[in-house]
């Protein structure tokens, strides 16, 4: 309906007329064609006096000057008032280097005094034809009353369509000049590749041809379709059709011969202002779009992107971008909606990464009041909407997961303000790990069935209301959120210190957040990659390894309080609870890590079981090397070595660390001494030093010493073999030495685990005294004595005694002789 208010008109501060808004017919390049400028003029115009005057934008062929006028006045007409017919103008005149024609307003339309909606339409036979080029062009329009030229609107040319067909081999079959056309002689799993052009063209693909794929061979901006009636501008009854790079002006319809369908990489809007749908789905159909472009801005009027309308229906929307517009309180435009109860129970309507984004007037991103369930809408974003999320009817089940949802422009002030995500009637709705920040009237608000209502894991921030709950007899659970301030929401009775945003009362909110959670949070998506999260620094959490899924989710937080009325078995470390979601954890094994402060060997990683209602040890942990993290492999159902918790439990799963049991100390026994013996002696100064092998063994730590205390170390060596050949020892000393295995490598500043030492102890052998040496043997050999020599000695003559030698000897006689005499006297008289 289009608002009364848009009929009236509000003259503008200049003297100008509306932007003109062009219809050409055809749009092929270098046609001859039929121009159709449609204005607001605010000022009255004279019949047969005033003009009207149109620019043509370079490359448009006009009529040579020696045309007739006659002509131009026949092909040229004016209507007004969104009048049917058109009367011709009383005088044309035109310029055609400049390519401008200026009209005068026909006498039998009768003067205006404005404002007034005119129309001016060039026929074909006024010879005007297209650019030879493709592409976006603008004329220019001004009156004699509003002398300033305004631009008008861009309007599209585009080459003439060209539809190959090939068959499921492959092969090319034929070329046709029209779509419908070719699908006329399409047969099943033919594919139609459509040139870049407009195909002004309803197209219908009937019932029993299956699997059809019509596909662009340029971009989806180039290729066009746009019905020319009120009837659908493509409707499908076979089944397994694919779109893929094609725009579509006007409706797409999935009628009840269609069971499955694909449409991606395609812009679906509308071909007018007029409300309408852009895509209906009238049957149980299963719908997959990617990658799709969704525009409903063309006015103030009730418009839907997506309607299903068929209980079986399913949807998978992944990637695709809504745009939006409306007047709050009054219309607005619905990207989603569900018209006919969706009642799959499960992922009956999945949307993933998509955008919902609005021009600041209006629009709801999905809407919801017959009772659809099986419901998610995750990881996209909502921006300058009315509304993000809107259900209201008691069958109702949704779950609105880690999206972004901001600047929402809501009607109403005080307590009668609309949500951003509006929760009445329902049979439960989840809301969870989404970013719902800068918006206007309450964020979130729930006016029935409170108790069914889980919200949980938010960042709420900055928003002029934050959650309101009107069910006053059923509470509702709003624990574990943040609230945009470590002292929490803001509520008069519950917590008057707050100030975060505003909490209502008939709310559990406590325990909250003290610390934004939202960076922990994965928005982004992976193709071929392992998929992971370290939220370390924010979350305490990293994992690793998660999936290869496009559409994945990962929400790591950490919590501040224990989320469960059951306590663990063991005292938990401080700040260390956890919750870890991942959706479409596909991967065999999921790594993660957990954080905290105070982690020793004894630390253990607990979960919540639902199914048993207790927190329970995960089965494969243990604690890092350097005591900052407790790992867990988190391993698929089926497993060859299960493990619990399995990928499949990770749906929002609280996980704690607790200060497990004090284990006694495991005794390993040591290696067995093989070599020297204990005690040996006399043992080399090079021995072989021999130990039995240890199972799980990566090494040895072999030390030898000449002090039994080990004060003393002679030598240490870490050794990969049960055996090591001694360096040079010295003789006579008694040795000391010990072994141990080790079964892992050592942590940075600590002994590496393993074994207790195996000890030994022997003395090498005394230094050996070098032998006396051997007398030589002496050989005599007698040789025969040789003949006797006469030697003949002459007899030399006696020389005579020297008279002085012969008075010497005499003298000294003398001498002798007189003392002898005297030593006897001298005797006597002694005597």
């Amino acid at each position: 309906v289009v608002l009364a208010s848009m009929l009236a008109f509000a003259a503008p501060a200049l003297a100008t007329i509306s932007a003109p808004a062009v219809t050409v017919t055809p749009t092929t390049i270098s046609s001859a064609a039929q121009y159709v400028i449609k204005f607001d003029t605010y000022f009255g115009l004279t019949a047969g006096t005033d003009t009207i005057t149109v620019v043509f934008p370079s490359g448009t062929t006009v009529p040579a000057a020696d045309y007739a006028s006659t002509n131009m006045s026949a092909s040229i007409s004016v209507s007004k008032d969104n009048a049917a017919t058109y009367t011709g103008a009383d005088n044309v005149t035109f310029t055609s280097t400049s390519r401008t024609f200026v009209v005068t307003f026909p006498t039998a339309i009768g003067s205006t005094t404005g404002p007034v909606h005119m129309a001016v339409k060039f026929a074909t036979g006024a010879g005007i034809f297209n650019p030879n080029a493709a592409g976006s062009y603008i004329l220019n329009v001004k009156t004699s009353q509003e002398t300033t030229a305004v631009d008008s609107a861009a309007y599209t040319i585009a080459v003439p369509g060209k539809v190959d067909r090939y068959n499921k081999l492959g092969n090319f079959v034929g070329s046709y000049g029209t779509i419908q056309d070719a699908v006329n002689a399409a047969v099943d799993d033919d594919t139609l590749k459509v040139a870049p052009g407009t195909y002004p063209e309803n197209v219908t693909v009937a019932s029993g041809l299956d699997n059809l794929t019509i596909m662009a061979t340029g971009t989806a901006a180039e290729t066009i379709i746009g019905g020319t009636s009120g009837a659908d501008a493509v409707s499908i009854n076979g089944t397994g059709f694919t779109l893929d790079s094609v725009t579509i002006k006007g409706t797409l319809t999935l009628q009840s011969g269609a069971d499955t369908a694909t449409i991606k990489n395609s812009t679906l809007t509308k071909r007018s202002s007029s409300s309408g749908v852009t895509l209906l789905t009238s049957s149980s159909i299963s719908l997959t779009m990617t990658n799709d472009t969704i525009d409903t801005q063309s006015g103030t009027v009730t418009d839907t992107g997506v309607k299903l309308a068929a209980a079986g229906a399913t949807a998978k929307i992944t990637s695709v971008t809504f745009k939006l517009d409306g007047d709050p309180g009054m219309v607005s435009d619905k990207a989603i909606e569900t018209t006919v109860a969706l009642t799959t129970a499960t992922n009956s309507l999945v949307v993933a990464t998509s955008t919902f984004t609005g021009d600041g007037t209006g629009g709801i991103g999905y809407s919801d009041a017959v009772g659809s369930v099986g419901v998610v809408i995750k990881t996209s974003t909502f921006d300058q909407l009315e509304k993000a999320i809107d259900i209201n009817n008691a069958a109702s089940k949704a779950t609105i997961q880690a999206n972004t949802i901001t600047n929402s422009v809501l009607s109403g002030t005080g307590d009668a303000a609309k949500g951003t995500v509006a929760i009445g009637a329902n049979a439960g709705v989840t809301v969870e790990s989404n970013t719902i920040k800068g918006n206007k009237g309450f964020s979130v608000k729930v006016t029935a069935n409170g108790d069914k209502v889980l919200v949980n894991g938010n960042s709420f921030s900055g928003n002029t209301k934050g959650l309101r709950n009107e069910d006053s007899v059923n509470s509702l659970n709003a624990k574990l959120n943040w609230w945009g301030d470590a002292t929490g929401p803001y509520n008069a009775s519950g917590n008057s210190a707050g100030k975060g945003d505003i909490m209502s009362d008939y709310v559990t909110f406590k325990p909250f957040l003290t610390a934004d959670t939202s960076a922990a949070r994965s928005t982004t998506t992976v193709a071929t990659v392992a998929k992971s999260l370290d939220a370390s620094t924010s979350a305490g959490v990293a994992v690793d390894g998660v999936t290869t899924d496009p559409a994945a989710q990962i929400t790591l937080s950490k919590l501040a309080a224990n989320p469960k009325t059951v306590a663990p078995a063991y005292t938990p470390l401080t700040g260390a609870y956890y919750d870890v979601y991942i959706s479409l954890a596909s991967s065999t094994t999921v790594s993660a890590k957990f954080y905290a402060t105070g982690i020793t060997s004894t630390t253990q990683l607990y979960f919540w079981s639902g199914l048993q209602g207790k927190w329970i040890a995960a089965s494969d942990q243990g604690v890092s090397g350097d005591g900052t993290f407790v790992w867990a492999n988190i391993k698929a159902v089926g497993a060859t070595t299960p493990t619990v918790p399995t990928t499949s439990d990770l749906t929002g799963t609280p996980f704690v660390l607790v200060a497990g049991p004090v284990p006694a100390p495991a005794v390993i026994a040591p290696p067995s001494i093989v070599a020297p013996v204990l005690g040996a002696e006399n043992v080399s100064i090079e021995p072989v030093l021999n130990w039995t092998a240890y199972p799980g063994a990566v090494g040895y730590e072999l030390v030898v010493s000449t002090d039994k205390t080990f004060g003393i170390i002679e030598y240490s060596h870490n050794v990969a073999t049960a055996f090591y050949k001694s360096e040079t020892l010295s003789y006579g000393t008694t040795y000391y030495w010990k072994v141990r295995a080790t079964t892992a490598a050592a942590a940075p500043g600590k002994s590496a685990p393993g074994s207790d030492y195996a000890q030994g102890v022997f003395t090498t052998m005394a230094k050996p005294v070098p032998p006396a040496a051997a007398a030589p043997t002496v050989i005599v050999q007698k040789e025969p004595a040789p003949p006797a020599q006469i030697v003949q000695v002459p007899v030399s003559t006696p020389q005579p005694i020297p008279s002085y030698l012969l008075w010497i000897i005499i003298l000294v006689g003398a001498v002798l002789i007189i003392a002898l005499i005297v030593l006897i006297v001298r005797t006597r008289r002694v005597a």
